[in-house]
């Protein structure tokens, strides 16, 4: 008995969709693991983003900015006897 062609076309057909149906599969788990990876990441980022927004309004902080002008660049208040006229001509 002669095999048909036709037999042989299906079956490969039909093994080349389940081999394209794996590589859909796999392709979709390779997506779903960038996708949490980039969530995390997004994560990290908000929580970086709301650590940094706080230390700005600390540091414009009246006191911040007082103690930094005392103990990094060695200022004092102005006393009134520091406090000279000019004259206006």
């Amino acid at each position: 008995m002669k095999k048909s062609p036709f037999l042989g076309i299906v079956i490969t057909i039909q093994v080349m969709f389940v081999l394209l149906y794996i590589h859909k599969a796999s392709q979709c788990m390779d997506e779903s693991y960038q996708k949490q990876k980039l969530e995390a990441r997004v994560k990290e980022l908000k929580h970086t983003k709301q650590l940094l927004a706080h230390k700005i309004e600390r540091e414009k902080s009246q006191s911040e900015i007082t103690q930094f002008a005392k103990n990094t660049l060695h200022m004092a208040p102005v006393t009134l006897k520091q406090i000279q006229r000019i004259p206006v001509s």
